[in-house]
């Protein structure tokens, strides 16, 4: 039971960081992609940690624990970028994958000890 639970868990984490991923894609070849030399400081820094979220979500699919630390490190520095909790509605899932790859790995030590 528990095995297939973590399993569940797992699984939509890693679709719904992929999806996440995939909207990333499409808006940035949608709307081309940014020259980070361009951009004002703000947005600079904001999109140098959307960039370690998308890798963050990419690492937690084979290293959860540090994959996990990235996504929820990057939010958070996102949020506090933007001085909102939730930052826009994409964003937060990011936070929610976060967590899910985190409670994964979690529940994973507990069942193997």
């Amino acid at each position: 039971m528990k095995i297939k639970t973590i399993s569940i868990i797992r699984w939509l984490a890693r679709v719904t960081g992929a999806a996440l991923l995939m909207i990333i894609a499409a808006f940035a070849i949608g709307e081309g992609f940014p020259n980070p030399a361009t951009l004002p400081l703000n947005e600079f820094i904001m999109f140098i940690v959307l960039t370690f979220m998308e890798i963050g979500v990419v690492i937690a699919f084979k290293w959860e624990l540090p994959g996990s630390i990235m996504i929820i490190a990057g939010y958070l520095a996102f949020a506090l970028i933007e001085k909102k909790l939730i930052a826009g509605p994409l964003f937060p899932v990011f936070f929610v994958v976060g967590i899910l790859f985190l409670l994964c790995w979690w529940m994973e030590k507990k069942t193997q000890q």
